[in-house]
């Protein structure tokens, strides 16, 4: 049916429409559809003439209608009649209409919106064909869509959306587009059409450095809030405006598919982009906005021959993996596949990118690359360091391919690092694809760049992420700083692929280097991976954590595991292995293996039940690992020095339920395969859960059986671990590496060569060894490489020979890592060697440079140091020589002393002659040269201004540590000859009393004999020869030993008050023999005091301190019975100088510490006869409640120079020239050369 309408036209009876004459045709289209009842199948048409149409409220309903114009020029309809409120033009409710060859004009709305121009609800379609729909007054806003459908289909086809400004504010609850469907509505078809100037921005929005326009607006010329399909081909987007896009907006389309071809997106503008904060904007898009539900397939597959001159990003997405210009590459022309980035030549131009002219950021290029999954984009990047925000990745495809000019120190490489601290993240990818070559990926943990919440360098989101890193060095700026974050962060699903890449000295507090969970077959590939020096703070970690969860496979090839180390400073029980966590989530039995590693070395890690691999999860699934051909050597696990009963694994411990049974039935063949360990035992151990099955599993390294080692091996600067074999013309290069691999069945020997040697900590166990180098001024060693462990640790049943070496004490933050630690049922013989620091011209900076640990510390171990120099030593807070042979030496704890006395009574009935044997450790011809260890923090009340040091001014120092401590028992002897102290602190004797034998002659003595003791006290400082007299010192300052020789004190823990009758009753009880407490004997003979300086001379002594003054009466000085205190046949010079005056003064020979005010101690001294300079004993007449002391006049050597000549020779000069100018015999004690 037919229906004409004509300007002319008329509504009234006479006119009827059905003929194309004015006579006949109606005036408005209103009238013509008013008495059709035509359904869709059979449509009426309406023919609209040329002229200008005012009509509105078009109910289309549920029928069948085409309105037909004479073309956009000639035909105008407007919804618009008279007075009348405005509303929609055409409303659609399961019918079809059709409009075409004419241009619609909407009229204006604002404020309140009518819907639509045109409206479509329910089922049903609109088409519009040869359309122009345009603004009846362009210069007012739209608050109406130009078509909104809640319901149906529309199809567009060659017609125009010209310019509009919609009344889009903030706050309003409706916001409208050129198109925009809702609710229900169904596909929309758009071809060869044009939206140009459609500005549906928020009007009064004013974009600055924070967000104002809050979700859901997001803008766009065509809206899909819901639909089924859309489809845009051959069309135009020109100049339009939106808050997230000005193209087109995509929150649901249910097919998940936005077909776009040959369409041409122009200049289009995302207003949220002009944010200078690119976390603001990462998810606008200039075209198109991809909210809805899809797979990536569905974006590349179907956005076709599309271009774009818009502004980056021009396709943005709320899914963080499509976001920021994942897909704009697919609407570039063809673009090149390498993008060259030079940081100095470049420049950040959108036509950048060539090798002629590279972009300057790697971030620019980033914006401007065309990537995908199927084809990577490739940035080629100069070798210099870029410092930029974050690496947004997102879903692309990207390759990062670093440059490295140059060999050795003038090496240059791409360094890639953060720049900003506001950024948590170095690499983001959401389901993408990065590989990184040739780079160094470095944290700059500077303030003002490392968040201080913690920074991931590569954090992969979604199952489809695959990361590659192919000779990458992943470092840190400052190793000291312990990391929050993990180095690479997965998710279950995630390909990673590691090739000839390491992990360096990186701190972590309680985070794994690397965490890769493994599930949905996804595939973990390390091939020579380096995981070197990692530290875990807590050790509540490993360097790589492996979590399996029932399919995929993790396999590591050729990797090396070195010098990692899980300890926490208070050293507890956590079952971390510091290399490698196994977790195993998945109950049943697998198909295939879970977790591979092959020809892997873990060499020298440090964790606390566990020294490198711990095992965890269930148990069932165990057969599924398997570690073939791997070697471990030198691992430890350390909680056993501090927890002697418990369950520990140097190499590999398990933790699982069953997990006894399990190995019970395990062969070499089931998990370790032709694998091998050179670590102490045991090697390999589980935590029992009683009642547990015994199983000898170190003997599944079945390997090390038929393992022959060399009983004698060579160490070489010039050697190799991996080639050399230890024999003289093929040395092995780490005395790491040589300790492992020496047989040590009988003596095992390590004879190193010349050159400079880098010790990791090796710890020893059941062996004899000598390592001995070339000379101590041709073989020096240093501990660099694990500072904070240490160097040897010698467990009980070693015998060591060191020899003939110098030592360079490395800086240390750790209090419990000396670089000799030689424990109980240890030995160790120490001869010719060199132990100095670093700092040999010069001083440290103390407020920067820790040396916290000592350099020897023996812990009832047995043993000598000989024909040593310990030279310009520095250490912060412990005393560098330390002699323990008394700690812990009788526990008081009553709950279970009879049991212990009765076993101590079994021990001392049985004939071994060893029990009544104390152990012994003697220091002989040892040279101790300007040794100056000081307190690292000061325990005064109030925060310290900085560390106590040598280089800072008497008066701001708090105290220095002595050089020697030793802690004695009447079970310990102790022996010190010939030695020569030289500018150093103190000694420190701590005696411990025990139940030990009262005859004197079976108890043990301290023995300090033929020793010189020359400016002890002094400082190092020669520009400071002494106190301020000015200053005034506080009391803590007077305690320091400095100026002290010996300070006599006693252990509060064996000297009870509270429970000493309680003690004493058990002790009577057992009948105990001996009954009574005893204590060391301690000798100090022919020794020469000279030039040392006491603080002031009535609050200093220049020799002995003692603790208390019922510890000088314990010792029983005068009394020949017991004999606990000697002094016999000294030389006190006239030479000692007061710190005050620097001029010869008297000397107080002894003191005692007392409190004088409030907590503070200073020293009290009283008089003792004495005669010509020397004495023997002390008089037993003295009170008991006070201290003799000795006043001594400037000449005491006057009556013994000629008799003992060598002795008095001055000891700081280089070469002696001493002529003997008296006729006579020279008797002497002992001719000491220092070193």
């Amino acid at each position: 049916q037919q229906m004409y309408v004509m300007n002319g036209g008329n509504d009234s009876a006479s006119h009827d429409g059905k003929t194309e004459q004015i006579e006949q045709a109606f005036a408005s289209v209103t009238k013509a559809i008013s008495a059709s009842f035509s359904g869709a199948n059979k449509p009426l048409v309406v023919n609209v003439g040329t002229g200008t149409f005012n009509d509105h409220q078009l109910n289309v309903g549920a029928r069948g209608i085409q309105i037909v114009g004479k073309g956009a020029v000639n035909t105008t309809m407007i919804n618009s009649r008279g007075t009348e409120p405005k509303t929609w033009l055409a409303s659609v409710v399961s019918g079809e209409l059709g409009i075409e060859s004419m241009s619609l004009h909407q009229s204006f709305s604002s404020g309140v919106s009518y819907g639509g121009l045109l409206v479509i609800r329910g089922d049903g379609q609109i088409t519009l064909n040869a359309l122009t729909i345009s603004q009846l007054e362009t210069q007012q806003h739209q608050a109406s869509n130009e078509i909104l459908a809640t319901g149906g289909n529309i199809q567009v086809i060659n017609s125009s959306f010209d310019a509009v400004t919609y009344d889009n504010r903030l706050g309003s609850t409706v916001y409208a587009a050129g198109i925009r469907m809702q609710n229900s509505a169904g596909n929309l078809v758009i071809d060869s059409s044009v939206f140009a100037s459609q500005h549906t921005s928020v009007i009064n929005a004013q974009v600055d450095q924070n967000p104002i326009v809050p979700d859901p607006y997001h803008g766009g010329v065509i809206v899909l809030i819901s639909s089924i399909n859309a489809k845009i081909t051959n069309t135009i987007f020109q100049q339009n405006d939106g808050w997230r896009t000005g193209g087109i907006f995509c929150q649901e389309i249910e097919s998940g598919i936005l077909a776009l071809s040959n369409c041409s997106f122009l200049k289009n503008v995302a207003v949220k982009a002009r944010y200078t904060n690119v976390d603001y904007k990462v998810d606008v898009g200039s075209d198109v906005i991809l909210d809805h539900l899809y797979k990536r397939n569905n974006i590349i597959e179907n956005i076709l021959i599309s271009t774009s001159t818009s502004s980056f990003p021009k396709v943005g997405s709320v899914y963080i993996q499509f976001d920021y210009g994942v897909f704009d590459y697919l609407f570039g022309s063809a673009q090149s596949e390498n993008k060259y980035i030079d940081k100095t030549n470049g420049l950040d131009q959108e036509d950048h990118g060539s090798l002629e002219q590279p972009y300057a950021s790697i971030s620019f290029a980033i914006m401007f690359s065309s990537s995908a999954q199927e084809r990577s984009q490739t940035l080629q990047i100069t070798p210099e360091t870029y410092a930029e925000l974050s690496y947004f990745i997102g879903g692309r495809s990207m390759t990062f391919i670093g440059t490295v000019e140059g060999e050795g120190e003038k090496q240059k490489r791409t360094i890639i690092t953060n720049s900003e601290k506001i950024s948590p993240v170095i690499f983001l990818l959401y389901n993408g694809t990065l590989v990184i070559e040739q780079l160094i990926v470095e944290v700059n943990t500077d303030p003002i760049a490392y968040n201080s919440g913690g920074m991931t360098v590569v954090e992969l989101n979604g199952q489809e992420c695959d990361f590659t890193a192919n000779n990458v060095v992943f470092r840190v700026k400052d190793k000291t700083v312990a990391m929050k974050n993990l180095i690479i962060q997965a998710v279950r699903g995630c390909t990673v692929t590691l090739t000839t890449s390491s992990f360096e000295n990186i701190k972590e507090e309680n985070q794994p280097l690397v965490y890769n969970p493994i599930q949905y077959n996804s595939i973990c590939d390390y091939q020579n991976i380096t995981f070197l020096s990692y530290y875990n703070n807590e050790a509540h970690n490993s360097a790589l954590y492996i979590e399996h969860h029932g399919s995929g496979i993790a396999s590591l090839n050729n990797c090396n595991f070195k010098y990692n180390v899980a300890k926490s400073p208070d050293l507890g029980k956590n079952l971390f292995g510091s290399a490698l966590t196994i977790q195993l989530n998945y109950q049943g039995l697998l198909n295939s293996t879970a977790v591979e590693l092959i020809g892997c070395i873990f060499d020298s890690n440090v964790g606390e039940c566990c020294g490198a691999i711990s095992i965890i999860g269930v148990s069932d699934v165990l057969s599924n690992i398997v570690l073939q051909s791997c070697t471990f050597m030198n691992n430890v696990a350390y909680s056993c020095f501090k927890f002697p009963k418990v369950h520990y694994a140097n190499d590999i411990y398990f933790d699982m339920p069953n997990i006894d049974i399990i190995l019970a039935g395990t062969t070499e063949l089931t998990i370790f395969r032709e694998s091998v360990s050179y670590s102490c035992h045991p090697q390999i151990n589980y935590r029992v859960i009683s009642p547990a099955i015994p199983v000898n599993v170190d003997s599944l390294f079945g390997v090390q059986l038929t393992v022959v080692n060399l009983a004698v091996v060579y160490v070489s600067t010039s050697g190799s671990d991996i080639t050399g074999s230890g024999e003289i013309e093929y040395p092995f290069q780490s005395l790491s590496h040589s300790y492992a691999r020496v047989d040590k069945q009988s003596l095992a020997q390590i004879l190193v060569q010349n050159g400079l040697f880098n010790v990791s900590y090796i710890t020893l166990n059941s062996a004899q060894v000598l390592i001995q180098g070339q000379g101590y001024h041709l073989s020096a060693l240093t501990n660099e490489i694990m500072p904070n462990e240490g160097m040897f640790w010698l467990q009980s049943g070693v015998i060591m020979h060191f020899e003939d070496f110098t030592l360079i004490q490395s800086q240390c933050i750790n209090k419990e890592a000396p670089m000799f630690e030689v424990g109980d049922g240890a030995k160790i013989r120490i001869q010719r060697c060199n132990f100095r620091s670093n700092h040999i011209d010069k001083m440290p900076d103390v407020t920067k440079d820790f040396y916290n640990s000592p350099i020897i510390r023996i812990i009832r171990g047995q043993g000598g140091i000989y024909d040593v120099l310990f030279y310009k030593i520095y250490t912060s807070g412990n005393s560098p020589i330390q002699i323990l042979q008394g700690i812990d030496d009788m526990n008081w704890d009553i709950t279970d002393l009879t049991a212990r006395l009765d076993a101590s009574k079994a021990q001392q009935a049985a004939t071994t002659y060893l029990y009544k044997t104390p152990n012994k450790f003697e220091m002989k011809n040892c040279t101790f040269k300007q040794i100056f260890p000081y307190k690292g923090n000061n325990p005064s009340a109030g925060p310290p201004a900085i560390p106590d040091s040598v280089t800072l001014a008497d008066n701001e120092r708090n105290e220095f540590t002595p050089t020697i401590r030793l802690a004695m028992t009447p079970r310990s002897t102790f022996n010190m000859s010939g030695c020569t102290f030289i500018q150093t602190t103190g000694i420190e004797i701590t005696l411990n009393e025990s139940f030990w034998q009262n005859d004197f002659k079976d108890r043990g003595q301290i023995i300090l004999q033929n020793n010189i003791f020359s400016k002890i006290g002094q400082n190092l400082n020669l520009e400071e020869p002494g106190w301020d007299s000015s200053i005034t010192y506080t009391p803590d300052q007077y305690r320091s030993f400095y100026g002290c020789l010996y300070i006599i004190q006693a252990d509060d823990s064996t000297w009870p008050l509270t429970e000493k009758t309680a003690i004493q009753g058990k002790i009577t009880a057992s009948k105990y023999v001996p009954a009574t407490l005893s204590l060391c004997q301690i000798i100090i003979k022919n020794n020469k005091f000279t030039q040392n300086v006491a603080r002031v001379t009535t609050q200093g002594v220049n020799l002995l301190l003692f603790g208390n003054s019922t510890l000088y009466t314990a010792l029983d000085p005068g009394n020949a019975s017991t004999n606990g205190l000697q002094l016999i046949k000294n030389l006190y010079g006239d030479q000692n100088i007061d710190a005050e005056t620097t001029s010869p003064s008297s000397v107080i020979v002894m003191g005692q510490t007392s409190p004088l005010s409030g907590s503070s101690l200073t020293y009290s001294c009283s008089s003792l006869p004495v005669a010509s300079g020397e004495f023997d004993q002390y008089d037993s007449s003295v009170t008991t409640q006070t201290l003799p002391s000795a006043q001594f006049d400037n000449n005491t050597y006057s009556d013994v120079v000629t008799t003992n000549l060598l002795l008095m020779a001055p000891t700081n000069d280089i070469e002696w020239n001493i002529t003997l100018q008296y006729e006579g015999t020279y008797i002497e004690t002992q001719i000491h050369i220092p070193f």
